[in-house]
C-alpha cells in the first residue's frame, strides 16, 4: 500500500506548497501507482484506525508544511521509520526529517489532473470553501503555477522550491477547470497561484478559455500583485477595456498583498514603491472587480504608526467587513489584522527578524501572533482617545478593553517582562490584540505620529 498523510494544521491555506498532498494523490492514481490512500486532515485520535492500517512494508508520505505538523512528523517517524516527508524543505531539513523529492514531472501531471479527483477528498473544500464576497457561490481552487520566483523577504513560498516554479498550458489548465466544472457546475474558481496574473497572455488565455466552456465557472479569484495587476490593465488600450474584459469573464474578486501601508516599511519588505499601492486602488475604484488587500501585523521593524498606516488606507480601500465571507472578515477591513508574521526558516529575512524581535510561540502560526517586533513593543503611546460604539465590535473579534494611556510604551501594556516565565502567554497575546486593534483604528498614536 502507499500512503499519503496530510497532518491537521489550523492553517489550511498558507502557501501553494500546502497542496501538494492533492496532486501527489492525483499524480500516483494517474500514473497507475497501486493502492494510493490519502488520509487528510490527519490525527492520531480521529484517524487511529486508518493509521492502524498501516505496515511496515507500506510506502508512507507526509506532509509538512506548517510549524504546527512537528510534532505529529515525529510521532509519525517514530511509528513509521520508512516514512517521507514533503512540503515546505527547510523546515523538514531543520528537523532533521527524511526527504521526499518531488519530481518535477510528478507535480506537474498532479496539478493538471488532480481536478479530475475532487470527489475523493474529503477536506480540500474547507480551505477556499467560500466565494470571500458574502453572496458569491463556492469556488473550488485551481492552480495553474506552482511556485514563486520573487523571493519576498518573508515570504516561505520560494524556498519551498525544490524544482523551480511549474505552469501548465492554457490548454491543460482550461481542462484542469473544465473537470473541476464537471463536479460541480455552480462553482467558481479561485486560482490559487501565488501571482496568477504575472504572465499577462497567459491569464488572459485561461479566462478567456475556461469562459467558452460548456459549464464555465460562475466566477473568479485571482491571487496577484500590485505590479502584475498594474501590467495587465496596461495590455489593454484603456482601463474601460480591461474594466469590460474582466466583467465579461466573471473576474470579480483579486486577492493583493499589501503586507503594510507605511512606506518605509514596505521598503524594507522588499515591495514595490507604495505609490504603486495607492495609484492603483484609485485606477480601479469602479471597477467590476474587488480589491482584498492582504495585511500582515507584527512585521519586522512595525510600529504604532506603521499599524495606523494600514489601517488609514484599509478606511479608504478596504471592503467593508459585511461585505465579506465570515471566515475572512478580519483582513483587507479597517480593523482586521490580517495574517501575523511569523518565522519562517529559509526565507531570505529570517536571520535579521530573529535579532528584531520575540517570539511568543515554539509553534509559530500566520493565524496567531506568534512574534513580536521590538520595534512595536518599545513603541511610546503619544495620544489615546475614547473608543466609539461602532469600533467597540472589533474588540468583541479580538480581545476586551485594556489601560492605554499616553506615555506608556507597548511593553507596559503587553508584558513589562517578556521573559518571565509565568506569564501566561494568552493574556499576553489577548493584550497585544487590543494594543493592535486600538493602533489599526487611530485609538491610540505613536509618540511620532
Amino acid at each position: 500500500m502507499n500512503y499519503i498523510i496530510d497532518p491537521i494544521s489550523p492553517e489550511e491555506n498558507r502557501g501553494s506548497f500546502c497542496f501538494l498532498c492533492y496532486y501527489l494523490y492525483a499524480a500516483f492514481v494517474e500514473m497507475d501507482v497501486d493502492d494510493v490512500t490519502l488520509i487528510e486532515n490527519c490525527c492520531f485520535v480521529r484517524d487511529r484506525d486508518k493509521l492502524a492500517r498501516i505496515k511496515s512494508s507500506d510506502y508512507v508520505l507526509v506532509a509538512l508544511w506548517s510549524h504546527t505538523q512537528i510534532e505529529f512528523c515525529h510521532l509519525i517517524l517514530g511509528k513509521f521509520p520508512q516514512a517521507q516527508f514533503f512540503g515546505y524543505i527547510p523546515l523538514i531539513e531543520a528537523q532533521g526529517l527524511p526527504q521526499y523529492e518531488i519530481e518535477k514531472h510528478v507535480l506537474h501531471r498532479g496539478m493538471r489532473s488532480y481536478t479530475q479527483y475532487l470527489l475523493d477528498f474529503e477536506h480540500i473544500g474547507a480551505c477556499d470553501s467560500d466565494g470571500h464576497i458574502e453572496g458569491r457561490p463556492e469556488v473550488v481552487h485551481v492552480c495553474t503555477k506552482y511556485g514563486c520566483s520573487r523571493n519576498c523577504s518573508f515570504c516561505p513560498v520560494t524556498p519551498a522550491l525544490q524544482m523551480g516554479v511549474t505552469a501548465l498550458t492554457v490548454a491543460q489548465a482550461v481542462r484542469s477547470i473544465d473537470n473541476a466544472m464537471a463536479h460541480d457546475l455552480q462553482a467558481g474558481v479561485h486560482f490559487v497561484d501565488e501571482d496568477f496574473l504575472q504572465n499577462v497572455q497567459r491569464a488572459k488565455g485561461i479566462l478567456e478559455g475556461s469562459s467558452k466552456l460548456t459549464y464555465p465557472p460562475t466566477g473568479y479569484i485571482v491571487l496577484s500583485s500590485v505590479t502584475s495587476v498594474t501590467a495587465f490593465l496596461a495590455s489593454f488600450e484603456t482601463d474601460e477595456e480591461a474594466f469590460a474584459f474582466c466583467e465579461k469573464h466573471g473576474l470579480y474578486l483579486i486577492e493583493i498583498g499589501l503586507e503594510t501601508a507605511s512606506p518605509s516599511l514596505s521598503t524594507q519588505l522588499g515591495k514595490p514603491s507604495f505609490d504603486w499601492y495607492e495609484e492603483l486602488a484609485e485606477r480601479c475604484k469602479d471597477a467590476p472587480f474587488d480589491i482584498l488587500w492582504l495585511t500582515m501585523s507584527l512585521v519586522p521593524g512595525e510600529t504604532l504608526g506603521s499599524i495606523r498606516a494600514t489601517g488609514k488606507f484599509l478606511e479608504k480601500w478596504g471592503l467593508p467587513p459585511e461585505r465579506l465571507c465570515p471566515r475572512i472578515r478580519t483582513n483587507g477591513t479597517v480593523g482586521g489584522l490580517g495574517q501575523f508574521f511569523q518565522l519562517y526558516e529559509g526565507t531570505r529575512g529570517y536571520e535579521k527578524a530573529v535579532q528584531c524581535g520575540a517570539e511568543l510561540s515554539a509553534h509559530p502560526c500566520r493565524l496567531f501572533p506568534s512574534y513580536v517586533p521590538y520595534s512595536l513593543l518599545d513603541d511610546k503611546i503619544g495620544k489615546a482617545r475614547a473608543w466609539t460604539e461602532g469600533e467597540i465590535r472589533w474588540l468583541d473579534v479580538y480581545s476586551d478593553t485594556i489601560l492605554m494611556k499616553p506615555g506608556m510604551t507597548v511593553r507596559d501594556i503587553v508584558a513589562p517582562d517578556l521573559e518571565e516565565e509565568d506569564v501566561p502567554v494568552h493574556h499576553l497575546v489577548k493584550r497585544l490584540y487590543a494594543v493592535l486593534v486600538a493602533a489599526r483604528l487611530g485609538i491610540i498614536e505613536g509618540e511620532y505620529a
